[in-house]
C-alpha cells in the first residue's frame, strides 16, 4: 500500500503491532474505517496503530486490508482536493 498511497511514510511493526506514519493527521482515517467495521487507533496524530488479536483468521485481514485501501483512496482523493 506504500507505493501507491504517497501519504504513507513508514511502515514498522513488531510481531502483530504494526505503526504506519502518515504525512497528515490520522484521525478521519479511524474514523472511516471504523464506520466500515474496522477498529485502529491514532497515537502522536500521524500515527495509525494496529494491533490485531492473535487469534485473528486470515479472512479477517483480508477484509481488514479491504477496509483499509478503500479508506485510504477515500483519503488520498480529499488530500487531492484540499
Amino acid at each position: 500500500m506504500r507505493r501507491h498511497f504517497p501519504f504513507i511514510q513508514e511502515v514498522r511493526g513488531r510481531g502483530l503491532m504494526v505503526g504506519v506514519q502518515l504525512s497528515m493527521p490520522g484521525k478521519q482515517i479511524v474514523l472511516d474505517a471504523m464506520e466500515h467495521g474496522l477498529l485502529l487507533n491514532c497515537t502522536h496524530d500521524t500515527v495509525l496503530r494496529f494491533l490485531p488479536p492473535y487469534i485473528i483468521t486470515e479472512q479477517e485481514i483480508d477484509r481488514g486490508v479491504a477496509i483499509l485501501n478503500k479508506v485510504f483512496k477515500t483519503a488520498a482523493k480529499q488530500s487531492i482536493a484540499s
